[in-house]
């Protein structure tokens, strides 16, 4: 999973549904350090709506270097690092002020 591999959050939850189930979601939680985001996945939504989430970190620069470790691609800003997971949607790393 790209949250876990690429930028080292926990993997906290995951749901399936069975084939049973008339609800077609996926649906799953990440965490890492104070930061916990839920993931949902629509299928019959066709138009792959992107969204932008920024988190607050206290070590920016320990986190590009991580990044880096890792090989994901990023924008690195002087206050903020921004990177795209593989569904197109932007997470930005912000610097605490």
């Amino acid at each position: 999973m790209w949250w876990r591999d690429g930028l080292g959050f926990e993997i906290t939850f995951v749901h399936r549904p069975l084939a049973s189930e008339d609800v077609p979601v996926n649906y799953g939680v990440v965490a890492r350090d104070d930061v916990e985001v839920h993931l949902a996945r629509r299928v019959e939504i066709s138009d792959r709506r992107r969204s932008e989430i920024t988190i607050v970190v206290a070590d920016l620069d320990g986190l590009r270097a991580e990044l880096v470790g890792r090989d994901v691609p990023s924008h690195l800003g002087s206050e903020c690092v921004a990177v795209h997971d593989p569904d197109g949607n932007r997470i930005v790393f912000s610097a605490v002020t």
